[in-house]
């Protein structure tokens, strides 16, 4: 039985990403209209059986009109204005082709002498077909990072089995490896083996679970933003940005996400993203520090004269100290009674899987624990709407003890879980 190239309607194209291994928000055709809205030619391919309406593979392909390697060149040199000039005049731009966490195929596919083609041949249809599409629109490469596992990790990044293909397959059909443009390691937990709330919130770290009690304590709330409000999130994730070395998106990225992602559509029970802030009610912590400082006063009281309460009359003593710091720290806020925002994230859900894509806090108020409170409230959210999976994203790639981002890491090993190594990013010369 031969093979049949086709182009896609959006919903046939969004029953097999959400029927396919490896199927993602990235492979959808809601990030198909987020990235028409920010100026993307938007394709949907699929392979059939010839004669029959059974997907065997799919992709979403954007064309977008990208400068020259010439203009990074000239930026480096300072040279932009000379180089935007140079680029309008001469119209050097060449079209950027590109599958964005795909393309999908079905891992299932039986043999060959059973009728069906295999998962290779499928491959090498689709992509030989891809890049005659692309080449045919004016692209000079195809890139593309599917959602592939090469390599299975615990949680301290050493290896614990192979995935399901390797990157020499990739060379196999033409392609090179290049520079990642998303993270290659993600850290997810699976959700399915834990029997309640309760037992998933036993498998975090002792230490974990300390730092969600105390978050507990600190008078935070999470409510979901609007989009008016998003200005919020993006100064949060900018702050984060210019204090961990990396690029926020931007208010007007996150605006054209919610508008796609973060809106309930007919027909749809839940949204399939969340932009969420935590907030911090300075009134009530106020009144909480106050009472406990009362409470360790009294206590300690109690112990004067005690010789045989000299430790817990020492650890008292250095509570009451931490309470005192806390009331010094945040005086002008209790001082206005004011309910600040001091944690964000977005967190996206696609194919049994809840993504924790964006997060950041401020530096100021970190002490409140504010990102133990939103992540570990999330866990419990993706595991009672019967998500398999809570996707930590990227990590990585140095997991070494006093790595720059391995505070991230080590964050993210406090709630127990597995680390995946995609298979990369890729490109395949199309002239």
């Amino acid at each position: 039985m031969g093979l049949e190239f086709c182009e896609l309607l959006e919903k046939e194209f969004d029953a097999c990403a959400r029927s396919f291994a490896g199927g993602g928000f990235c492979q959808s055709t809601k990030m198909g209209n987020l990235r028409k809205l920010l100026g993307f030619e938007v394709h949907y391919y699929g392979v059939k059986n010839s004669g029959e309406n059974e997907l065997l593979a799919a992709a979403c392909m954007t064309i977008r009109k990208s400068s020259s390697p010439l203009f990074g060149i000239l930026r480096k040199l300072r040279l932009d204005n000379w180089a935007k000039a140079v680029l309008a005049k001469f119209n050097i731009y060449h079209q950027k082709a590109e599958v964005y966490g795909g393309p999908l195929v079905n891992q299932d596919l039986h043999n060959a002498d059973q009728g069906v083609a295999t998962r290779k041949e499928v491959w090498h249809f689709l992509v030989r077909n891809l890049k005659e599409v692309a080449a045919s629109m004016g692209a000079s490469k195809l890139w593309c990072n599917p959602n592939m596992v090469v390599r299975h990790l615990d949680l301290c990044g050493k290896f614990v089995s192979s995935g399901e293909v390797s990157k020499e397959f990739m060379k196999t059909l033409g392609f090179y490896e290049t520079a990642p443009i998303s993270p290659a390691f993600h850290y997810k937990k699976d959700l399915q083996e834990y029997a309640s709330v309760q037992e998933l919130f036993s498998s975090y770290a002792a230490k974990t679970r300390a730092e969600i009690r105390a978050a507990q304590n600190n008078c935070l709330s999470v409510r979901a933003l609007e989009k008016t409000e998003l200005v919020v999130f993006s100064k949060i994730l900018e702050a984060t940005g210019q204090r961990q070395g990396f690029a926020s998106r931007g208010l007007e990225y996150y605006e054209a996400f919610y508008d796609v992602f973060a809106r309930k559509n007919s027909g749809e029970d839940l949204k399939s993203a969340q932009f969420l802030v935590v907030e911090a009610d300075f009134a009530k912590l106020h009144a909480h520090l106050s009472t406990r400082k009362e409470q360790l006063i009294n206590q300690i009281r109690k112990l004067n004269g005690n010789s045989r309460k000299v430790g817990a009359k020492k650890e008292l003593e250095n509570q009451l100290k931490a309470v005192e710091k806390r009331q010094k720290k945040y005086s002008r806020e209790f001082l206005n009674c004011e309910t600040l925002p001091v944690c964000a994230g977005l967190f996206v859900c696609a194919n049994r899987e809840m993504v924790y894509l964006f997060g950041g806090s401020l530096a100021e108020y970190m002490d409140l624990k504010a990102v133990y409170f939103l992540v570990s409230g999330q866990l419990e959210n993706a595991y009672s709407r019967g998500l398999e999976v809570f996707n930590f994203y990227g990590v990585g790639p140095n997991f070494a003890l006093g790595a720059p981002e391995y505070g991230v890491l080590a964050f993210k090993q406090g709630f127990g879980g597995r680390i995946d190594e995609l298979i990369g990013q890729w490109v395949l010369p199309l002239q």
